[in-house]
C-alpha cells in the first residue's frame, strides 16, 4: 500500500473539496477517516499540469538558472498554484526540476482545458527554460480535446513537441509593429513609458506630422526557443501607420489590418486580419516585449548602433546544461563516426549522451571524468573528415 499523497492529490482536492493532507494527519493521529467512500463528494472536472524547467526542443533536457522572474496566474477558488520556489530562487542540478503545479476547475472537461491553457499564459518564467508551451500545445490538441490520449501521444504526434508555428512568430511581428506605433504620442498606450517620448523616438517623428512610420525591429533571439531563434529573417523594416479601424501594417510588401486596443495593463486584444488574438506587451525604451500562447518575442528597434557577431564555431562540442562528467570517451588524434557517444553528463538525477554531430578527428578534450561543467562549457573540439569512400571511422562504444 503506497501511504503516501500523490502528485495529483490536488485535482481530487478540487472535485471532492476535501483537504487529503488534513485526512493523512488525522489518521497518522489515530482517528478514523472522517467520510465513508459512499459518502465522498464528486464535482465537475478538474487538471493539473507540471510545470518543469526543462527543454522540450532539446528532447526535454533539464534547465538550471536562477528564476529572475516568476509570475503565477491569480489564485481563485478554480485556480490552485502549488509552488515550491519563489522569484530569485536558483534551480539546480541537485534536485527535481519541477517549479510547481497548476490546477484548475471547471463544470466540465472542455472548460477546465480551457481554464488550464489560460493559466498557463498568465504564467511567466524567466531565467530557466519549462514545458509551459509545450503543455500548452497538448492541451490544445485535438486527441487530447476528445480524450483520446495514451502514454503515447507524443509517438502518434510529434510535432507536439517540435518547436513554434511560423504563423506564431508572424503574428508576433504584427502585434509589435501595432504596439509600437500605439507607443508614440497620440495614444494611451504605453504613456507611462519614457519610450513614449518623441525626444527619445528614433522613428523619424515630426509634430504635427502624419503619424505614419518606418521602422527596423530585430527579434533578439537570446534566450529565445531553438525555432524562434532559427527562424528567418532576424530583421524586418516595417512602415505602418494609424488608420480609422486600427493599423496598416506593411511586413514583406505584403499589407496587413492590426485593431488592437487595450483592456487593462500590458494587455492588448483584438484581431489580426481579421482572426482574434490577445497578448501581453511590455515597452522598455527600444525594448518591446511581446507574450503570447506561452511564448516570448523580444524586438529591439535596430537603430545600426548594435552589431552582434556569433561566438559559435562549428566542431565545438559544448554542455547543453550544467552538470557533471561522468565518462569522457573521445580521445585526441582519434576518428570517430557521427553519432560516437564522446561524453557522458549527469544532471538532475539523469545521464545524457554527448555524441558526434558528423565524422570528424577529435582534436581536443577538455574536460576529464569528474569535472563539474557549466552549460556551454567546451567539452570537445572535432574537426570534420574529408569525404573518402577507402576511409571510414569506426564509431565508439
Amino acid at each position: 500500500m503506497n501511504t503516501r499523497l500523490q502528485v495529483e492529490h490536488p485535482v481530487t482536492e478540487m472535485i471532492t473539496g476535501l483537504d487529503l493532507v488534513e485526512w493523512q494527519l488525522r489518521v497518522a493521529s489515530g482517528d478514523r477517516l472522517p467520510l465513508e467512500q459512499a459518502a465522498i463528494p464528486r464535482r465537475g472536472h478538474a487538471v493539473e499540469a507540471r510545470l518543469y524547467a526543462e527543454d522540450p526542443e532539446r528532447g526535454f533536457l533539464p534547465s538550471t538558472g536562477r528564476l529572475s522572474r516568476l509570475r503565477f496566474p491569480t489564485v481563485t477558488q478554480d485556480v490552485r498554484v502549488d509552488a515550491g520556489v519563489e522569484e530569485g530562487d536558483e534551480v539546480t542540478v541537485h534536485y527535481d526540476p519541477m517549479i510547481a503545479k497548476l490546477i484548475v476547475w471547471a463544470p466540465d472537461r472542455a472548460t477546465a482545458i480551457e481554464r488550464l491553457q489560460h493559466a498557463l499564459e498568465a504564467t511567466e518564467v524567466e531565467g530557466v527554460r519549462t514545458n509551459a508551451r509545450f503543455l500548452w500545445q497538448v492541451l490544445g490538441a485535438p486527441a487530447v480535446r476528445a480524450g483520446d490520449v495514451s502514454t503515447r501521444l507524443l509517438e502518434t504526434d510529434p510535432s507536439l513537441a517540435q518547436g513554434v508555428d511560423p504563423h506564431e512568430i508572424h503574428a508576433a511581428w504584427l502585434i509589435a509593429a501595432a504596439a509600437r506605433l500605439q507607443s508614440l504620442p497620440g495614444d494611451d498606450f504605453g504613456h507611462a513609458h519614457h519610450a513614449a517620448s518623441p525626444w527619445e523616438a528614433a522613428t523619424g517623428f515630426r509634430l504635427n506630422g502624419p503619424a505614419s512610420v518606418r521602422v527596423a525591429l530585430r527579434l533578439d533571439t537570446q534566450g529565445a526557443t531553438a525555432s524562434i531563434a532559427d527562424s528567418q529573417p532576424l530583421q524586418h523594416w516595417l512602415s505602418f501607420r494609424r488608420e480609422p479601424e486600427g493599423v496598416a501594417v506593411v511586413l514583406d510588401g505584403k499589407s496587413h489590418r492590426v485593431a488592437l486596443r487595450r483592456p487593462a495593463n500590458d494587455v492588448l486584444e483584438g484581431y489580426v486580419d481579421g482572426h482574434p488574438v490577445r497578448a501581453r506587451v511590455e515597452l522598455d525604451h527600444d525594448r518591446l516585449i511581446v507574450r503570447r500562447h506561452c511564448l516570448r518575442f523580444d524586438f529591439v528597434e535596430d537603430t545600426g548602433a548594435e552589431h552582434r557577431v556569433s561566438a559559435e564555431h562549428e566542431g565545438h562540442l559544448r554542455a547543453p546544461m550544467p552538470g557533471h562528467v561522468l565518462d569522457v570517451r573521445a580521445v585526441p588524434g582519434s576518428e570517430v563516426a557521427a553519432g560516437a557517444v564522446l561524453v557522458v553528463l549527469e544532471a538532475m538525477k539523469m545521464e545524457h549522451s554527448m555524441a558526434a554531430p558528423w565524422a570528424g578527428t577529435v582534436k581536443t578534450v577538455a574536460v576529464k571524468p569528474g569535472d563539474r561543467v557549466e552549460e556551454g562549457a567546451d567539452l570537445v573540439l572535432l574537426e570534420p573528415i574529408a569525404a573518402d569512400p577507402l576511409r571510414q571511422p569506426v564509431a565508439q562504444d
